[in-house]
């Protein structure tokens, strides 16, 4: 006799649904028989037995026993051997067990869809380059920091207002003409410098998209900084002078003589900033007192979020070029500088890794210039952040350098506070680029792996970490007799010197 459930004749897979049902409904632990309150690593279990399974499902446990106790409420804590084969017996998954980075990284992940859901974020990832969500020990100090304003951060109390204050952003939609008429700089009523305003769609003129120009230093800068702790102070001196010795902000180049005409030479265009790279980093005391091999890990993995972050500078959103003009970008904005401009037809009319690294590059940029304030003391601090990512590897004094990354995130936001009036989620929006740089970062390495890499600079292919042939060339490119091994152990003191 057929049994119907609803209106219709129940099959084996109704059935299941069913029992599942009634399981959650009855809230019985199916291990010990104790009161349940939901489903743990995939089955109906209670507290007890759940932490239980977390602690003990990757052990392999031993007993004198045959392997036939009773597991109940009473006995549960007499075998664990017993308990443990239990709980696989009924279902629960060891795969299923998440560890601490993986629980921040669900945590985001539900109240990002939460937002979306409720229309308050954007409904897809605004990087779609790469389908992983990065976590970061960046990622990381904002949970702290969001744990530590919100301690009941997870009660079903809050409103998704209060929640949006620590996660607002944290998608980094970027603000661009292709998405917002107005920049951020427009929502907050910040007024900072010039700004280019170009019109956002023929239909409404009185509409305009604009961009804030890169400051160096202003009265409000100034005065920020001075109200810092002496440490924190003497820290933002010291990334400054790093800058300035570098030259890293202070080319005033107009014209080359000889304009890039592919991808692999505009690559090659990267060289003098890798050295200047180099220069900054050797210019930063935290930085030369770690181990060689973590200077090398923090270098490699970092140059091209450094970079990016660099040439921001000189990138003129509205042209699509980048200006050679530094110092003119500086003082006049990257629309109006003279000289020589790089346009990213080379890019956009390559192969279709490129193109998509362009997109990506773009609004990234856009956002990260509306989000910054056009402040290049942020900019500058978020270039050391992203060389001290501790996530680089390999890393030998991985807590060192997490500290180091922490120290400058902690005096970031307090020169945020002092300059823009404790702005609601400025500093989290802030360091959200580093993770949006990850997705760039991954763009730019499947580039790299479809390029003439034989056509690279030696340093370009040693700090890229692209593969060697088997004699220790560069893929053929063994330009000067240069080893791999013999750029490894010297790139720092050349590059400086060379810089």
């Amino acid at each position: 006799m057929p049994i119907y459930i609803a209106d219709g004749p129940c099959t084996s897979s109704d059935l299941a649904l069913s029992a599942m049902s009634l399981q959650k409904k009855d809230k019985l632990c199916l291990v010990c028989g104790d009161k349940a309150l939901g489903y743990n690593f995939n089955a109906v279990s209670c507290e007890s037995c759940k932490a239980f399974f977390r602690r003990n499902a990757h052990k392999n446990i031993r007993g004198r026993c045959e392997g036939k106790c009773e597991v109940t409420v009473e006995s549960r804590s007499f075998c664990k051997r017993c308990r443990l084969a239990k709980c696989f017996t009924v279902g629960m998954r060891k795969d299923m067990i998440l560890n601490d980075e993986q629980k921040k990284q669900r945590k985001q992940k539900i109240i990002i869809n939460k937002l979306r859901r409720q229309g308050q974020l954007p409904p897809q990832d605004t990087y779609s380059a790469s389908a992983k969500d990065l976590l970061t020990p960046v990622r990381a100090l904002i949970s702290r920091e969001s744990e530590k304003r919100h301690p009941c951060f997870d009660s079903s109390k809050h409103s998704c207002v209060e929640i949006k204050q620590e996660v607002l952003d944290l998608s980094s939609s970027p603000v661009g003409a292709s998405q917002y008429p107005y920049s951020n700089l427009d929502k907050l009523g910040y007024q900072s410098g010039k700004r280019t305003p170009v019109p956002y769609s023929p239909g409404s003129p009185e509409v305009v998209v604009t961009f804030p120009q890169w400051r160096d230093s202003n009265e409000s800068t100034i005065a920020a900084i001075e109200k810092l702790a002496d440490p924190d102070r003497n820290l933002i001196h010291e990334v400054l002078k790093a800058m300035e010795a570098s030259s890293f902000l202070a080319l005033s180049q107009t014209s080359m003589k000889m304009m890039p005409s592919n991808p692999e030479e505009f690559i090659n265009m990267a060289e003098l900033f890798v050295r200047k790279v180099i220069k900054v980093a050797k210019n930063i005391a935290s930085f030369r007192q770690l181990n060689k091999e973590d200077q090398m890990s923090l270098l490699k993995g970092s140059v091209v979020d450094i970079m990016m972050l660099r040439s921001a500078v000189n990138y003129d959103p509205f042209t699509e070029s980048w200006s050679l003009n530094t110092k003119g970008c500086i003082s006049q904005g990257s629309s109006q500088a003279h000289g020589e401009r790089i346009s990213a037809d080379i890019l956009k009319m390559g192969t279709p890794e490129t193109k998509q690294l362009f997109m990506t590059y773009s609004k990234f940029i856009k956002s990260l210039m509306s989000t910054i304030h056009g402040d290049l003391v942020v900019l500058k601090v978020l270039i050391l952040m992203s060389l001290f990512s501790a996530d680089r590897m390999p890393m030998v004094d991985h807590h060192r350098v997490q500290e180091i990354q922490e120290t400058y995130g902690r005096v970031l936001e307090e020169y945020l506070n002092h300059k823009f009036n404790n702005e609601a989620t400025l500093f989290a929006r802030i360091i959200m680029k580093l993770t949006d740089l990850r997705n760039i970062n991954e763009v730019h390495s499947k580039m790299l792996l479809r390029m003439k890499v034989d056509e690279f600079e030696p340093l370009l292919l040693e700090i890229f970490d692209l593969p060697t042939d088997m004699e220790g060339g560069f893929l053929g490119n063994n330009r000067d007799g240069v080893k791999s091994d013999e750029v490894s152990s010297s790139s720092f003191t050349r590059s400086s010197s060379a810089s």
